[in-house]
């Protein structure tokens, strides 16, 4: 529209005609403002507390606006004539100038934290934490459908080892995730007491692995042949494979303090460590 918008801190909007030469708005928020975008003749800015504020003359004069979200927004985006906001927890679209929240629907986007949208005629793509992406489509005006365009598990991950032959990495809920390629990546089974774990360090050799995590959780993988019989198009094949990796057991306990790192010393001394430095050493991985 031909005017600079800036959003920011204490519910502060500024505008210039030039980018030089600035003036201080009078909005209705004192909340922090994360983003401003501007649509259809409109400047929509969002900030804390689901606060979400328009202006339709240029950023002159500012309205608030009640689209039901209650958490931070981090963005906001105009597709045809239709407006979303994303945040922490928060996605919601504007159509036929009535807001619904795209979280409640049974084929919405996960309950996430997004940072970023973009939008066509039509169509959103929201995107947060840890790389998730969730696209939007609407047809023929009917409420806006969501998918996933990457299947992929989006907790965090903390730490990574590589072995001669695969890799392994460890994160939040109970995250273990190998790879043969670095690439593509499966993630494998852990006992029922730890899938809302945090694993925090990895370690180990071809013989054995050891993870490890908060309030002391441990587990290892200890490299084992096991038959795995199959059917294929040739028949009844069966192929022995290695269970490093893929069966991890639990370690007893042995410490309830935090745990993060995870080495090995000539594949004979395991040692992990962590916080009120915590230096724990074993022979074989589980004592």
């Amino acid at each position: 529209g031909g005017v600079f918008v800036v959003a920011g801190d204490s519910g502060t909007i500024v505008t210039s005609a030039n980018g030089t030469n600035w003036t201080k708005r009078t909005v209705p928020t004192t909340v922090h403002l994360h983003r401003v975008n501007y649509g259809n003749a409109r400047f929509t800015a969002v900030g804390d507390a689901g606060v979400t504020i328009s202006s339709t003359n240029n950023g002159v004069s500012w309205f608030p606006e009640y689209p039901g979200a209650t958490n931070v927004l981090h963005g906001a985006v105009t597709g045809g004539a239709d407006r979303l906001l994303a945040g922490d927890h928060e996605v919601r679209i504007q159509h036929n100038q009535v807001w619904s929240n795209e979280l409640t629907k049974t084929n919405g986007p996960p309950s996430w934290t997004y940072y970023t949208a973009l939008g066509l005629p039509g169509f959103f793509t929201v995107a947060g934490q840890t790389g998730l992406l969730a696209e939007g489509y609407q047809v023929s005006d009917m409420p806006y459908s969501w998918l996933l365009p990457y299947n992929s598990v989006r907790n965090w991950l903390w730490d990574v080892i590589r072995l001669p032959s695969f890799y392994v990495a460890v994160g939040d809920l109970g995250t273990i995730m190998t790879s043969g390629n670095g690439v593509d990546w499966v993630l494998e089974l852990v006992p029922p007491a730890v899938t809302n774990a945090m694993f925090l360090g990895i370690g180990g050799t071809t013989n054995l692995l050891v993870a490890v995590g908060e309030g002391g959780k441990a587990l290892y993988s200890p490299n084992t042949l096991t038959n795995i019989v199959i059917t294929n198009a040739s028949g009844v094949v069966t192929q022995t494979l290695s269970s490093l990796g893929v069966v991890w057991l639990p370690v007893p306990p042995f410490t309830t303090n935090d745990l993060q790192a995870a080495g090995v010393l000539s594949n004979s001394l395991y040692v992990v460590g962590g916080a009120k430095g915590v230096l724990f050493s074993s022979s074989d991985g589980t004592n």
